[in-house]
């Protein structure tokens, strides 16, 4: 199993996202992108991409 990697960060609209990448993303890859709300611990998947 290669190297993952995860970024987190919050977009210029104050909401937050984890994205999950199955290596460098500026390289060929496939991905997951989360939306997470931080209030309520809820979160949920937005684009999977193979």
């Amino acid at each position: 199993m290669g190297d993952k990697e995860i970024r987190v960060h919050t977009d210029k609209n104050g909401k937050d996202h984890i994205d999950v990448y199955s290596n460098d993303p500026k390289e060929d890859h496939t991905s997951i992108h989360i939306n997470i709300n931080t209030d309520t611990g809820k979160g949920n998947i937005v684009d999977i991409t193979d």
